[in-house]
């Protein structure tokens, strides 16, 4: 099993319906992006992918920032990790 790095940058936007970006990069251990993991809050079950280059995005409403977001991928040890903690 090899294990995924992730790599997070967590931007806050402001508009009417409250929501904010959570968007990033999984990489592996020579630091190239990993495609087609899948990117999931485990709360509301909201669902996203990497890109080819290992790239994410997902969109959170302010409720959701307690939630926990699950990444997994054949052959890579899942990772969960807290929002709260990107």
């Amino acid at each position: 099993m090899y294990k995924l790095a992730a790599i997070f940058i967590l931007i806050f936007t402001v508009n009417h319906s409250y929501t904010q970006t959570l968007e990033g990069q999984i990489i592996d251990s020579d630091k190239e992006g990993i495609p087609f993991v899948s990117v999931k809050l485990l709360g509301s079950g909201k669902k996203s992918a990497t890109d080819l280059d290992g790239n994410f995005v997902l969109q959170l409403k302010n409720e959701e920032l307690s939630d926990t977001v699950m990444f997994s991928a054949l052959s890579y040890n899942t990772l969960k990790i807290p929002v709260s903690k990107i």
